[in-house]
């Protein structure tokens, strides 16, 4: 019988076909031509387009798609002279398309289309909700709690981010501030790390700034202190103060992925990189933060994106679906035949039992019949004229009434 059903998701390669009209062969040549047009020289500046395909003066490795360009372009164009001069110091990297990790010809599944960067990629940490990384959620939880309540007298906004989810300016705003209150909270708590004897200064400044902050009595524990830092750390390090030397402790290890201070230091807050006006500006010209607009897998600050009309995530489902509409089931014209021959095999055999492989075997021929069978059978398996499974049950019928 003919029909339809979905097929694989088509490869990137064919995928990179459709995106570009026949234009580009393969994923790398469609992400070598995205780097080549956002570096591409304009002669002047226009009011869309990336001037020498630099953002705030900084190029965009690998490069992003003409709408991400056009968002980007709109973000500088409503920066005053003064916020462009005091943001584009703190920018050091700006990534875009990428392949996967080890595997130059496969496209990395947030950043293989365009259609996404990352600002600061070092210094601006995936806090939270990383793909499959739940266990090590898990484990993050707590302590992001727990800093808050202990700095801050609240519950840490952090594990909520997927419950936060906007792409609202003022709102995006809001929860900017509150989550630099939570990364100068880390800076505040983690100095103890370099200093116990700091501790008292500490305790001082969290009583009387934070009055609601559940701080014990006897004042903090670097005891846990340090089994926190090195639940958030993958390169953790003590510092000797005095000498400015650097003692790396063994990381503590985690079943997938890396912890969220990757690159950077719990010590060091995580939102410094990424001023408030620069996240404003993004969101007001279109783009959604990685930290409260990518569902269950926010908490990536790092992360700007465009996925809406036009985008090529959006032609992406839209190939994929047309694709798999297009695919037939392939034709098995002789999978009734072989169906009905499995049905007398199954039957004969459940009515006589061991009865008809004797009665088979009281025929002169039978066996070398049965044989000739198999083999057919075996070759309509390899020909996929017939499904597999309805082959192997036919096949099996043969074996159970062949005379030995």
């Amino acid at each position: 019988m003919k029909g339809r059903a979905l097929m694989a998701a088509p490869s990137a390669d064919a995928i990179a076909r459709e995106l570009s009209g026949g234009t580009d062969a393969t994923w790398r040549d469609f992400a070598a031509r995205m780097k080549r047009e956002t570096e591409a020289v304009e002669p002047k500046e226009s009011d869309d387009v990336l001037v020498n395909g630099k953002f705030l003066g900084h190029a965009i490795d690998g490069g992003v798609s003409l709408l991400v360009r056009r968002r980007l372009r709109k973000a500088e164009l409503s920066l005053s002279r003064e916020q462009w001069d005091a943001i584009a110091p703190k920018i050091l990297t700006i990534g875009g398309i990428r392949p996967k990790r080890g595997s130059p010809d496969v496209p990395d599944r947030g950043h293989g289309w365009g259609d996404s960067f990352d600002i600061n990629a070092d210094r601006c940490p995936y806090l939270i909700g990383e793909g499959p990384e739940a266990e090590l959620d898990a484990e993050l939880r707590p302590v992001y709690n727990r800093i808050a309540e202990l700095i801050l007298g609240r519950k840490s906004v952090i594990p909520r981010l997927r419950e936060r989810q906007t792409t609202q300016p003022e709102a995006v705003r809001a929860l900017w501030h509150e989550l630099e209150a939570e990364s100068d909270a880390f800076k505040r708590y983690f100095s103890l790390l370099n200093n116990r004897n700091n501790m008292p200064t500490v305790v001082n400044w969290v009583r009387a700034n934070s009055p609601q902050a559940s701080l014990p009595p006897e004042g903090l524990s670097y005891e846990e202190l340090l089994k926190q830092y090195l639940i958030l750390a993958q390169q953790p390090k003590l510092i000797d103060l005095k000498t400015g030397n650097e003692r790396k402790l063994a990381p503590k290890p985690t079943k997938q992925g890396d912890r969220p201070f990757a690159h950077s230091d719990p010590r060091d807050g995580f939102l410094d990189a990424l001023p408030e006006e620069l996240v404003v500006a993004l969101v007001k010209a279109g783009l959604d933060w990685g930290a409260c607009a990518m569902g269950s897998q926010s908490g990536d600050l790092m992360h700007f994106q465009y996925v809406g009309p036009g985008s090529n995530k959006v032609k992406i489902l839209e190939i994929t679906r047309r694709l798999a509409q297009q695919e037939p089931v392939p034709d098995r014209p002789l999978n009734e035949p072989t169906e009905a021959l499995a049905q007398i095999l199954e039957t004969g055999q459940a009515a006589l039992g061991s009865n008809l492989a004797a009665l088979a075997g009281s025929a002169p021929g039978v066996a070398e019949a049965l044989d000739t069978l198999a083999a057919l059978l075996t070759a309509v398996k390899a020909a996929g004229q017939a499904d597999d499974a309805l082959v192997d049950r036919a096949l099996a019928g043969v074996r159970a009434v062949r005379p030995a």
